[in-house]
């Protein structure tokens, strides 16, 4: 799957993993090399409405999404041993590397889509 940020014209991630069984979400990122952070990657955590960085050893950028993939609240370069924010508009958080927010210009109110491999091209 990608992400795609429809209002910017931007590719967010190219590699796309969802979380959506308990275990999956429960899991995140951990065991995830630093190499990671480097990748085109993400990882969309669906339902979600907070996220914790316990056990990580990389920074991410996180944004929150609503039930129609609207940004309503970002947190970038969430470091490891933190908890970002509960968001209670949320309904999914997609998890990005780093400096992922600024590069590619994301704000609140951008209209976010996942889409699976053939819908991208």
């Amino acid at each position: 799957m990608s992400a795609c940020n429809r209002t910017r014209g931007e590719c967010l991630a190219a590699d796309v993993v969802v979380a959506a069984s308990f275990f999956r979400r429960l899991r995140g990122l951990l065991g995830q090399p630093r190499s990671w952070s480097q990748a085109h990657s993400g990882l969309w955590i669906v339902p979600s409405r907070g996220v914790h960085m316990f056990g990580m050893q990389f920074a991410i950028d996180a944004l929150f999404l609503s039930q129609g993939g609207i940004v309503v609240h970002m947190e970038e370069n969430l470091r490891p041993w933190r908890v970002s924010h509960i968001v209670s508009s949320g309904g999914s958080v997609l998890e990005l590397p780093a400096g992922c927010i600024a590069r590619t210009g994301t704000k609140i109110g951008d209209q976010i889509e996942i889409l699976s491999r053939e819908e991208a091209q």
